[in-house]
């Protein structure tokens, strides 16, 4: 049964969504949203995406720009005065004068881009649709994966955190996590002291297991990690539970963490979720999908579940005239797993098929239109060259590790150029899956390379990524 503050909702939006298409007729406008997943580079993707845009000149498969038909591309004002301007100027300057990474984002940010084109459709010459308006909504990967929360109990959020927690019982975080709350009594009465223990050692839990090398997953609630303006509030003073019944006595422990839970659904995911996600035309989720091989079976089943408790939340869909009137829908989201130029290109195809697979077995459990979804494994910036060994037999990556990064007992100056064999991706998702040994691949951080001032910066598949999301609006 739909409740009448859902419904008003919902008829709010329908009718935002009529205006905005109205306007559409003559201006286009998509907000796409982007957001990763853990350590997946989000703030590099959108920098090397807007420098590439300005650029256009190193983006062959993005069909608009490869027939010519871009006249102009610009950075417009800032549209809403309201949410914080992605750092564009800062970022890139870091990358080119400094060569050293952007500092990552931590909050909600945005820029607006106009294209000026050359239409090709019919629909858009009748229209005069001459320039197209792009929103890039920049939201972090933590905050994304509250939204299953939104229709999920107390009950089952504690089930599914302390599941998990029992997969990382070798992390001491995790183990003292979960010593702390079965040492407990949960019907007990409130203790507040009890409870802000409890919260912090969940935190400290999530804080390590976000820390730790391997780490590719994000957990739910995810504003304890960027909690940003609800620091220290009630509604980010809760954690899971064990032993909980169906019906949680309100002046317990339990029913107390349960109110909190609630709350933190109600005055901070749902807000986020109608005013930013529900709004969202198109978006991109950024995935470290080399790093969950590199950790194994358990660790690359963990970003397949987060895949899919993310995927599920959208409504994904092809628009008629009539839907797109009244029921606003994510049309297309583009899956992409970055760090590509950390292999040798060799096995490129295999994270790509790697990740189509993912998205596969993603959509069916999600229960997903597959057609609205698509794979792909990008570097937003290359940092790498290849080689190969003597008698052509061991394929190598060339570049300039992080000062700090270590391999095999070596500690780089972050100066010195190195060449790396970073071994072999396996042949398919069940694979992956399966693989109980992890640690076999070798990654380590490149610094941005030289000369990236004086050309676009170099990318792989990037441009197929644009012409993914954005290029129907272009033709």
């Amino acid at each position: 049964m739909v409740s009448l503050a859902n419904w008003f909702l919902d008829t709010k939006n329908a009718f935002d969504t009529v205006c905005g298409r109205a306007n559409d007729l003559f201006h286009p406008t998509i907000r796409l949203g982007v957001t990763g997943l853990s350590q997946a580079g989000k703030t590099v993707f959108i920098t090397a995406l807007v420098h590439n845009l300005l650029e256009s000149s190193r983006l062959p498969l993005f069909t608009a720009a490869r027939q010519g038909r871009i006249r102009r591309i610009a950075i417009d004002q800032q549209p809403d005065a309201t949410i914080p301007r992605f750092d564009y100027e800062t970022s890139i300057d870091a990358l080119c004068n400094d060569r050293q990474w952007p500092q990552s984002t931590s909050n909600l940010s945005q820029l607006k881009i106009s294209f000026y084109f050359d239409p090709q459709k019919t629909i858009n010459k009748v229209f005069n649709r001459k320039k197209f308006t792009l929103e890039l909504i920049d939201y972090p990967g933590e905050w994304l994966l509250d939204l299953p929360l939104l229709d999920k109990s107390f009950q089952y959020f504690s089930k599914k955190a302390i599941a998990v927690a029992r997969t990382f019982d070798q992390v001491p975080e995790a183990a003292d996590f979960l010593a702390t709350i079965h040492a407990i009594n949960v019907h007990d009465h409130i203790d507040e002291r009890t409870v802000k223990h409890l919260t912090l050692t969940y935190l400290n839990y999530i804080r390590a297991q976000r820390a730790s090398e391997q780490s590719t997953t994000l957990f739910a609630p995810g504003r304890f990690l960027m909690a940003g303006d609800y620091e220290g509030a009630p509604a980010l003073t809760f954690c899971p539970l064990p032993n909980l019944n169906d019906k949680i006595k309100p002046n317990t422990l339990a029913g107390l963490m349960q109110s909190r839970f609630e709350a933190y659904k109600k005055h901070i995911v749902q807000p986020f979720f109608q005013n930013y996600i529900a709004t969202l035309d198109r978006q991109i989720i950024l995935i470290d999908a080399l790093t969950a091989i590199n950790g194994g079976g358990k660790s690359t089943t963990l970003l397949r579940e987060n895949l899919a408790e993310i995927l599920s939340c959208f409504k994904i869909g092809r628009k008629s005239w009539l839907n797109q009137l009244f029921n606003h829908r994510i049309s297309r989201i583009l899956v992409a797993a970055t760090k590509a130029d950390q292999i040798h290109h060799s096995s490129q195809d295999r994270l790509q098929r790697l990740t189509s697979q993912l998205i596969e077995s993603t959509t069916n459990r999600a229960q997903l239109d597959p057609k609205s979804l698509a794979g792909l494994a990008i570097a937003a910036i290359r940092t790498t060259r290849e080689a190969t060994g003597k008698n052509n037999d061991v394929p190598f990556i060339i570049g300039t590790p992080m000062a700090g990064e270590e391999l095999d007992g070596n500690y780089f100056d972050g100066n010195t150029e190195a060449a790396i064999f970073p071994g072999d991706l396996p042949d398919n998702l069940q694979e992956a899956l399966d693989a109980s040994r992890s640690g076999n691949l070798k990654f380590i951080r490149f610094r941005p390379p030289n000369g990236l001032r004086e050309k676009p910066l170099p990318h792989i598949r990037l441009d197929r990524a644009i012409d993914f999301l954005i290029g129907d609006y272009l033709q």
